[in-house]
């Protein structure tokens, strides 16, 4: 080693220097580990409609009796597609329900005697509407939101300033179906062109209106410590600024042969100010007697005596006989005194004094204060439509030139104009008022004129705001609609590509795609969602019949039942990205992607609604209404995803709605199924879904069980806390180990319980709290892998499937750097999505206790492909056996959008992510899920905790097996562990399982669940297998003596309110059927069979 080597070492190896390479070198690692390991995102394209503006045409200045009203869009063997050109209105006629069959005769409506609107061609309002679009402000502090029909604000617009209608939407037709481009909004709406409020110009009290300078002191001291500090600046208020305090009459002579106004300024003036009064006295008039313009013959002393007051109490002083070198706004004279930083006085040369008066001032009525309830006189807008235009046009248009003149019961527009310096005509353009800045100073061009001011949205929305009233702009949007006609019905769908707002305009601006179509469009507001079809599925008091609502099991709600109640859920359950902070009431789990509306009387029939796309981002709505005396349901989309974010303390705050910067990635797409009159019982529409799901997602009919299966969850590791010379350290226990669960089994198959579903919780070394990233590895305590395999090996031997539990989309924790930095969810507000459980006294997140991250969907492939690897090195499983699998519980059921900039996935891509996820586990064994949502169900081979009712909404009518109706029959469904988190009697659940067709789930525990007691889960209180072992017994010997596990649920009729009958048809042979007579409540009934009466007990059941 040469010297410079060793003297390098001898100083590398000094503390502070090795402390410092330490240092660098853990930084190094450190850094390394965090950029090559880890989750990698995966991303799933959305399928959507490719959108072009191309083949549009538009309707704008097109009348209706141009228009077809019955045009054929489409047409197959059962249906017909019609299109009314002035509504846009889609009707889709049976044609088993022609009248005729005269081929002239077919392309009438109304040959057709039953038919499906969109909505009602003969209503009025917002019942003509297709859709209804919600907008919201795109500035984080406005609150300004509304709701724009499709009727009112596109198809058929009032211009209120044209008093006229218009059009605002374009069509093309495709071979089976028609696009409709709405383009929908306020257009020239007179909330976003005249402000709503003013307030009124009060002047500093004249002295003359006094008796004692104690009371006028006093009067100047109010006004400048109230009034001026509540308007800020007299130019912010209704005269001062289209008037000022030198009110200037113009002379206008009519030329009726040439339908002209001369106009030119006269020599009188109203001042409405002392101090401008005394500026001219002092100032002005002396200035014009030495120029030999005029003899001044007013004087203050004079002036005191010779006042009026105007409607607010101003006092006012008329001046006769001005010089016109004054008042002639182009003069040298005019420009010295008005207007400007070195005089009080002020004028609006560039409005009409006439026309002030008699239009824009008597568009605004008069509030005067009363010392009450209004401290100050405001202008209240009360345009009459007759002079909206003519107001408009002195506030906005620069060359508004035109005067209204009465003619005969119409009217006719005369040009004004004037002459000027040099004798030559010129047109007088009568609108706007004096520029100014945000002093109050005048403003002024390189000439030193005075600059003209026009009005603007942003300045109307300004003056709204100083009267505490918030309205925006003109929101303006455009969003695109597809009609098709499929075998079954009809086809809708949201074209997301087309939507444009506020988010999408500049892109398109940039892109040069139409430029001056979107050049008018708002850029100030946001879509937030669309309600489609509100009024086509609604009855009136005169129809019988019942809507379907997916909650849960199922339940219906009948027409006209006289509640006045309603529910709203979301479909697969609410987005887990926002987290509750304080414990909610459970609210309908729509776990089928579907809705049914039925009638029964006069006619037969109904629509089946189906989300095709978009689901996670839609509302059914459904209810009753009994003051409109309206059944009504309807989905409503969500395009934007939305955060209420509060600030402030828990008791003292404000809440705002936070808008996601970017619109939802997929189409909205529903189909409407015509039902005929054969499918309006319940039974047979659930059959309708089931086949409907076959024929989309390629399904099978999996169950080929012949008796009950127990569908058994074993409680196997946790962790508890144990001290060590006094200090607390957590320790790994056991409920039940592998040998434990052997025993069990054995002795239930002893008793003739030979027909098990196994699912194992808490099997890895990381026990009941599953943290992402790190190995798969079995506990120690319960053997590890080798116990494992003996006891799969044990479930082989007894062909009882056996589903370890993994989980997907949540986790306890990282096992990776800044994992949920990276990893975690975000709501549109950047929080991360963590999940506490509640205090059972507050009812609030209790940090405390144990919390659940949910993951991003876009780390789900990678979270999958990485169980399922380190799944594969257990080796587990054996190939062909059919017996290993996996119990999913929080995949194929919940659903997490994310929200992060430049990454967010919305409901329909939140679910693809999950499909994903199960396709590649369905690759490595069967897939058993916790009450699956009906887009999983291909993935299914087993279901458990299957709902068996739905939640108790005072709207529903009654609660029917309608999930398990469609299931039936494609795989084995079980319900939820009786003796889990429920306060259920056991014999409820029998009732309900006979009822339903249910399979039994238990959630088992081999030791005694009282060492849980000082753990984070005491909820498995009620798992002890003692407790349990005689139920199961017994249960199953009800259920197999009966049969019904040899069958399909096939019918279900609600008797009453207690008692409902079902049927049971046989998997093999349809001839054999079993009926059974449930008593579903807690309260004995009889029921009469072959002219006997039979008694039921609580839950009891007769078997026909």
């Amino acid at each position: 080693m040469s010297m410079r080597s060793r003297k390098f070492m001898k100083k590398a190896l000094r503390v502070r220097y090795l402390l410092a390479l330490l240092i660098v070198l853990c930084i190094g690692i450190v850094a390394l580990v965090y950029f090559t390991t880890g989750l990698d995102k995966y991303t799933i394209e959305t399928n959507n409609i490719e959108f072009t503006t191309e083949g549009f045409e538009s309707f704008e200045g097109k009348v209706d009796d141009e228009l077809n009203k019955e045009k054929i869009v489409s047409e197959n063997d059962d249906f017909i597609m019609f299109f009314d050109e002035t509504t846009t209105i889609i009707t889709v006629a049976e044609k088993s329900s022609a009248i005729s069959n005269d081929p002239a005769d077919k392309e009438k409506l109304s040959n057709y005697s039953k038919v499906y609107t969109t909505a009602d061609a003969n209503g009025s309002g917002s019942s003509k509407s297709n859709f209804e679009l919600t907008y919201a402000s795109s500035e984080v502090t406005s609150t300004v939101n509304g709701k724009y029909d499709a009727y009112n604000y596109s198809i058929n617009y009032k211009n209120e300033l044209e008093n006229t209608f218009e059009k605002h939407y374009a069509v093309k037709y495709l071979d089976d179906a028609v696009q409709v481009y709405y383009t929908i909004g306020e257009f020239n709406s007179l909330n976003v062109y005249f402000p709503q409020e003013y307030f009124a110009t009060i002047y500093k009290p004249a002295r003359c209106l006094y008796e004692t300078a104690a009371e006028w002191e006093a009067a100047v001291e109010e006004y400048e410590t109230g009034y001026m500090q509540e308007v800020g600046s007299l130019a912010n208020t209704f005269e001062e600024r289209f008037r000022g305090n030198c009110e200037i009459v113009v002379k206008m002579e009519k030329e009726t042969a040439t339908k002209r106004y001369l106009v030119s300024k006269s020599t009188e003036m109203t001042v409405y100010s002392e101090e401008a009064r005394d500026y001219l006295i002092d100032v002005v008039f002396p200035d014009l007697e030495s120029q030999g313009l005029f003899e001044n013959v007013y004087t203050k002393e004079e002036l005191d005596e010779e006042y009026s007051l105007d409607t607010l109490g101003n006092a006012r002083w008329k001046f006769k006989k001005i010089p016109a070198e004054l008042t002639d706004t182009d003069s040298e004279l005019y420009k010295k005194y008005f207007n400007n930083d070195n005089s009080p006085l002020t004028n609006n040369p560039f409005m009409i004094t006439t026309l002030y008066e008699n239009y824009f001032k008597n568009a605004y009525q008069l509030v005067k204060a009363d010392g009450n309830t209004v401290d100050y006189s405001y202008y209240k807008r009360n345009i009459n439509p007759s002079i909206a235009k003519l107001t408009h046009g002195l506030l906005y248009n620069a060359e508004n030139d035109k005067i209204r003149v009465s003619a005969g019961l119409s009217f006719e527009y005369y040009d004004a104009y004037y002459i000027d310096q040099y004798g030559n005509e010129q047109p007088f353009y009568s609108s706007g008022f004096p520029a100014r800045d945000e002093e109050g100073k005048f403003l002024y061009d390189e000439e030193g004129n005075l600059q003209k001011q026009l009005y603007t949205p942003q300045l109307v929305s300004a003056d709204n705001m100083m009267r505490d009233i918030e309205v925006y702009g003109l929101p303006i949007f455009k969003i695109a609609l597809e009609y098709r006609l499929d075998k079954d019905g009809f086809v809708a769908t949201v074209i997301k590509d087309s939507i444009v707002d506020s988010s999408t305009l500049e892109d398109l601006i940039d892109k040069e795609q139409n430029p001056e179509e979107y050049a008018k469009l708002n850029t100030a507001y946001y879509v937030a969602d669309i309600n489609i079809f509100p009024s086509m599925t609604q009855a009136g008091p005169d129809r019988e019949g019942y809507i379907i609502v997916p909650d849960g099991s199922g339940a219906i709600i009948n027409f006209n039942n006289g509640k006045s109640a309603d529910v709203a859920a979301k479909y697969y359950d609410n987005d887990l990205a926002y987290p509750n902070q304080v414990k909610t009431e459970e609210k309908a789990n729509l776990l089928l992607g579907m809705f049914a509306f039925v009638n029964t009387y006069p006619t037969k029939g109904g629509l089946l609604g189906i989300i095709e796309q978009g689901g996670g981002q839609i509302t059914l709505n459904a209810g009753v209404n009994t003051d409109s005396k309206l059944s009504y349901v309807s989905l409503n989309a969500q395009l934007r995803g939305k955060e209420v974010v509060k600030t402030g303390t828990v008791t003292d705050y404000k809440s705002f709605n936070k808008w996601d910067k970017e619109l939802g990635d997929s189409d909205i797409v529903i189909k409407y199924a015509i039902l005929d009159e054969t499918e309006t019982d319940y039974t047979a529409i659930a059959h309708k879904y089931q086949q409907y799901l076959i024929e989309r997602d390629g399904l099978t009919y999996k169950d080929n069980t012949d008796s009950l299966v127990n569908d058994i969850t074993f409680l196997g590791t946790f962790e508890k806390y144990a001290l060590f010379l006094g200090i607390k350290y957590m320790t790994a226990d056991t409920l039940t180990t592998f040998d434990q669960a052997m025993e069990i089994i054995n002795e239930l198959y002893d008793n003739n319980v030979n027909n098990l579903s196994v699912n194992y919780m808490g099997w890895t070394n990381e026990h009941l709290e599953y943290e992402v990233g790190g190995s798969l590895k079995v506990a120690k305590v319960l053997g590890k892998t080798a116990s494992m395999r003996t006891f799969y090996d044990f479930c082989v031997n007894k062909k009882i499937p056996f589903y370890p539990e993994l989980s997907i989309t949540t986790t306890k924790g990282y096992d990776y750097i800044l994992g949920s930095t990276n990893y975690t969810t975000r709501s549109v507000s950047n929080e991360e999505a963590i999940h506490y459980q509640y205090d059972l006294a507050t009812g609030r997140q209790d940090k405390k206790l144990s919390k659940t991250y949910m993951i991003s969907p876009l780390f789900y492939h990678s979270i999958t492909e990485k169980i399922m690897k380190d799944f594969a090195k257990l080796d587990i499983f054996k190939e062909n056996d059919n017996i290993g699998g996996f119990y999913l519980t929080d995949l194929g059921n919940q659903w997490a959008g994310n929200y992060r900039r430049d990454n967010q996935v919305y409901g329909q891509q939140a679910i693809a992510y999950q499909q994903d996820a199960l396709g590649m586990i369905q690759n490595s064994g069967n897939i058993k899920i916790s009450a699956p949502c009906d887009y999983a169900f291909k993935y299914v081979d087993s279901a458990i905790s299957v709902p068996v009712t739905s939640q108790m909404y005072k709207a529903y009518d009654q609660m029917i097996p309608f999930y398990q109706l469609v299931v039936s029959g494609l795989f084995d469904y079980s319900t939820e562990q009786i003796n889990g988190l429920t306060n259920r009697s056991s014999s409820w659940y029998l009732a309900k399982a006979l009822e339903t067709g249910s399979n039994i789930g238990y959630l088992i525990s081999a030791d005694d669940p009282s060492k849980l007691l000082e753990t984070d889960y005491t909820q498995y209180y009620q798992a002890y297998y003692a407790n349990w072992k005689d139920t199961i017994i017994n249960f199953t010997k009800i259920m197999n003596d009966l049969g019904i596990h040899e069958c399909k649920l096939t019918s279900h009729e609600a008797i009453d309110g207690k008692l409902v009958k079902v049927t049971y048809t046989n998997k093999v042979d349809s001839s054999k059927q079993i009926q059974l007579v449930i008593n579903t409540s807690e309260n004995a009934s009889t029921y009469n069979y072959g002219g006997t009466d039979y008694k039921l007990d609580a839950y009891g059941y007769i078997k026909l």
